[in-house]
């Protein structure tokens, strides 16, 4: 592990806030980032907190908080945290399973809400079932009345081996919704997903081939902005295709804009700069002003990931392209932030020297190291100069 210049790059203030307005949810996605906080009796933020907590991020110039949980529309008076928001000039985004929308529901965020996220894992409910849940019908019923309002539509899918060949098919669902993107994401090594992840996620292959399906498919008229949450892209093209890549997909960040510009607040206040570290949080914002927190980010996280090169990235001419890859995987399997992401191949090598690191990774994926890279990029010749 090499020392760098310290090049701290953080916003004054986020962009992006997600605020988990609870932890409560009506369904148990297999996957979830907050599962094993589900059914415990935690210590929620009031009303009163969240709308000073609201205040706060609006002085700071804070331009868009995505309402989330848990499942926001469990917490009764979240409409009334909506309106408030709308009152300070924030963007107001709310994610959703999208299963207890109703009629009366949506048409009350008009003129309130900008953008309603809901997740659908499958065109066929038996499909969606298998790592999500609720009744899918239900879901497209309030896809559709979202539509209807005018609000804007996004369809979040996470990929993942159950739905693979059923996603050019969630899209076209999406498309016929009239949904204004659509964010294919990868199963994270995170909260429950860390359980599955060695079985269920994608390997680098089956990312590659649905990217070229997406581009080079002549029947692929692009209706929707397709938004692409993988990490490795770089090492899957050319640079030729990469441009090209680049050009046709509205966001790409194989970067980490997590504590640079967005962070989350959890429902009992904690700050964390990424919400799938759930053990990162640098205070609560009943103790602590949210300025003060925000400042934290950069002096206790950043600074170990922007004053080190990753250990396994030593070299690497991905480093400035990828930053060292999820800093909030790379804590949540070895517990260090100085440690590149071992789902990168590179870093994975060097790592099967260090008998510490591989055992954590084994330990926490189920998976001998050495079988991850054989089996999940044995069939990839990456590199920037290779041919795709």
């Amino acid at each position: 592990m090499g020392t760098m210049e310290p090049n701290i790059i953080q916003f004054g203030s986020p962009t992006q806030v997600t605020l988990e307005v609870t932890n409560r949810c009506n369904i148990q996605c297999k996957y979830c980032l907050i599962g094993d906080f589900q059914k415990k009796s935690l210590s929620v933020l009031s009303y009163e907190e969240f709308k000073r907590l609201i205040s706060d991020l609006s002085d700071l110039g804070v331009f868009t908080i995505d309402f989330s949980g848990g499942e926001p529309f469990l917490r009764s008076d979240l409409l009334n945290l909506l309106k408030y928001a709308r009152t300070l000039n924030i963007s107001v985004k709310v994610t959703t399973n999208g299963t207890i929308l109703r009629h009366n529901i949506i048409d009350s965020l008009i003129d309130i809400v900008d953008v309603i996220q809901i997740s659908i894992d499958g065109s066929a409910q038996n499909i969606h079932n298998t790592t999500r849940g609720g009744e899918l019908e239900r879901i497209i019923k309030s896809a559709e009345l979202i539509g209807e309002t005018g609000i804007k539509l996004q369809i979040g899918t996470v990929a993942c081996q159950s739905n693979f060949g059923n996603i050019p098919k969630i899209i076209e669902l999406a498309e016929i919704l009239g949904a204004s993107s659509f964010n294919l994401m990868d199963l994270q090594i995170a909260g429950w997903g860390m359980d599955i992840w060695s079985v269920q996620a994608l390997r680098p292959k089956q990312w590659k081939d649905l990217i070229e399906f997406f581009l080079l498919n002549p029947q692929r008229k692009n209706k929707i902005n397709l938004k692409i949450g993988y990490r490795f892209l770089h090492l899957l093209f050319d640079k030729k295709f990469l441009a090209h890549l680049f050009k046709n997909f509205k966001s790409i960040f194989p970067g980490c804009p997590c504590g640079r510009d967005r962070c989350t607040i959890t429902s009992d206040g904690n700050v964390l700069p990424c919400d799938l570290a759930r053990s990162l949080s640098v205070g609560n914002i009943k103790n602590t002003s949210f300025r003060q927190l925000w400042q934290c980010i950069k002096e206790k996280i950043l600074l170990i990931r922007d004053s080190n090169t990753p250990l396994g990235c030593e070299g690497c001419e991905y480093l400035t392209i990828c930053e060292g890859g999820c800093m909030a995987v790379s804590y949540n399997i070895f517990g260090r932030l100085d440690i590149a992401d071992p789902r990168c191949p590179i870093a994975a090598s060097m790592h099967l020297h260090y008998d510490q690191l591989r055992s954590a990774f084994e330990k926490r994926l189920k998976i001998p190291l050495r079988q991850y890279l054989n089996s999940f990029w044995g069939d990839i010749s990456y590199g920037l100069e290779s041919t795709s």
